[in-house]
């Protein structure tokens, strides 16, 4: 039998097996080989894709931001003697309503490009928060003031509410605070035609470990539950052509960036 076998070990078709198994095996060596290779190929020419639209976007980014602050200087020019002619008394009221009109859409315009550099800002995480210790309820209680003020419409009431808990004073940032509540109150006021915007300060949390809870509500149309994880992402606008505002999508993404600095949270509850 030792024989038998070695005989059949050493036939002719015997070897060709052997050899058709190295073939077989270099084959799949080479194979594996080239699919590596073929990989590592494809993934440095999608890093450098990736670098170079990456210099690409910082580049037009940097154009944006640059061309931006551009837009303020002039702009900023413009509303120095705007403010003059609006404070004329002289100026008969018809052309007067015309310059307030002016004036507001160039604070407007300011105010868009404003909240642009601070959302710039933010994402590049080159803000830093100036925390000092106030009083959080009278800033907050200027900015609804104003909003009542400027107020046109009289089917929106403003109602401002602070719990008994609030501390008189406290560390905040005030420019973060005025920024958030002034994109809230806007966002607020843009979706709502009658009712009423109500803007609470309260406390949560335990004694040790206190937070300070900022609330704008309105009895607007509500936001649809689609688009509830998706209102705090940079230039997102929801799709309804009935009730159709202009906005840039970056107020309610700067609202939470700013939010974030601060070390607190952005919570939103709704429904149409």
């Amino acid at each position: 039998y030792t024989t038998l076998f070695r005989s059949l070990w050493l036939t002719w078709w015997a070897k060709l097996i052997y050899a058709l198994v190295i073939i077989l095996l270099a084959w799949l060596l080479f194979s594996l080989y080239d699919h590596q290779m073929t990989l590592r190929h494809n993934l440095d020419l999608e890093r450098e894709k990736n670098s170079r639209q990456k210099m690409l976007d910082d580049e037009r980014q940097r154009f944006f931001t640059n061309m931006t602050h551009e837009l303020r200087t002039p702009l900023t020019l413009i509303i120095g003697p705007l403010e003059d002619l609006k404070n004329d008394t002289e100026i008969p009221l018809r052309q007067a309503n015309k310059i307030s009109l002016i004036h507001n859409s160039a604070l407007k315009l300011l105010g868009m490009i404003n909240r642009l550099l601070d959302f710039r800002k933010t994402e590049l995480q080159r803000q830093t928060l100036c925390v000092k210790n106030g009083n959080v309820a009278k800033v907050v209680n200027e900015i609804v003031s104003s909003y009542k003020e400027l107020n046109r419409n009289r089917e929106l009431n403003y109602i401002f509410h602070i719990s008994p808990t609030v501390p008189q004073r406290m560390l905040f940032d005030a420019d973060v605070v005025q920024t958030v509540v002034n994109n809230l109150l806007s966002n607020a006021v843009k979706y709502t035609k009658r009712g009423t915007i109500t803007v609470s300060l309260d406390t949560i949390g335990t004694a040790a470990d206190q937070q300070l809870s900022i609330s704008v509500a309105d009895t607007g149309i509500g936001i649809p539950e689609y688009a509830l994880s998706h209102i705090f992402e940079r230039y997102y606008q929801v799709e309804d052509s009935d009730h159709h505002t202009s906005g840039t999508g970056i107020g309610l993404a700067l609202v939470s960036n700013l939010v974030k600095l601060h070390e607190g949270e952005v919570i939103v509850n709704s429904q149409e």
